[in-house]
């Protein structure tokens, strides 16, 4: 086995915590949260909630994938032995899922802030609370 260069193996123990982190906070968010939020009795309380949570969860999310990305990417680089492309193939998992994240999911949580959308009446049928809201996928993939 090839001696790696200290930068090599920091970048790696960096992406491998930050994506640990970023997978046990979206475990914690599916487990938690979500049915925390399922319980509330009215809609608007399971908005007030999401409001509540969902700023922080997601700069927390949004910060750990880009770390997780940034460091797998220059581990990657700095790669010598056999089984580099493992680091590609997780930096290119990692790229989907912050792609997939901002262009569909951070729309429809901001209009879920916003107070001006989130409870639209007019909209028949339309809940912030209607089945499967709760459940889309985050950065993560997991249910939020």
């Amino acid at each position: 086995m090839a001696e790696e260069a200290p930068g090599s193996l920091a970048a790696k123990v960096v992406a491998t915590l930050a994506t640990h982190l970023y997978v046990g906070a979206s475990a914690n968010i599916s487990l938690t949260e979500v049915p925390a939020r399922g319980s509330l009795a009215t809609p608007e309380a399971k908005l007030d909630h999401f409001r509540a949570t969902w700023p922080f969860a997601g700069r927390q999310q949004g910060f750990l994938g880009i770390v997780s990305l940034i460091s797998t990417l220059y581990g990657w680089s700095q790669e010598t032995g056999e089984d580099g492309y493992l680091l590609l193939v997780h930096a290119g998992i990692l790229a989907a899922l912050i792609v997939w994240t901002f262009a569909i999911i951070l729309p429809i949580n901001l209009q879920l802030v916003d107070g001006k959308t989130a409870l639209k009446k007019e909209m028949p049928g339309w809940s912030p609370c209607s089945p499967g809201w709760e459940s889309r996928p985050t950065m993560s993939g997991t249910g939020r």
